[in-house]
């Protein structure tokens, strides 16, 4: 996952824009900030960030990247536990049932037992 530095906030790249400007808008804002012409997309912005920026910016890329990696994993090892705690819940119930079926039988051969004076 890459982010991006936009209005003074991180915000993830390629994520689908709810609004788009039009280029009279642009050029409307640009004429308002005194500038004749707008940037063009594949222009360079006029001040490039020094090296240490784009060195920081590639760590915060890499440290996002890997805590959503570990958000993920988080996810899938919380997954694992519930399945697994389901799992050994349904097996003691099946013995519960199990042992509950073996009470009765363990009673009803003593009760016999008990009838026929052993």
């Amino acid at each position: 996952m890459r982010y991006e530095f936009k209005d003074d906030t991180w915000v993830k790249k390629n994520v689908p824009v709810m609004e788009q400007v039009g280029e009279e808008a642009q050029m409307d804002e640009a004429e308002a900030a005194g500038n004749e012409e707008p940037m063009q997309e594949d222009q360079e912005p006029r001040s490039a960030p020094s090296s240490s920026s784009r060195v920081n910016e590639d760590n915060f890329q890499l440290v996002l990247g890997r805590l959503d990696s570990l958000a993920t994993s988080m996810g899938n090892i919380q997954t694992s536990i519930d399945n697994f705690s389901a799992m050994v819940t349904r097996k003691f119930s099946t013995y519960d049932e199990q042992f509950g079926t073996l009470e009765s039988s363990i009673q009803e051969i003593n009760e016999r037992l008990i009838n026929q004076g052993i």
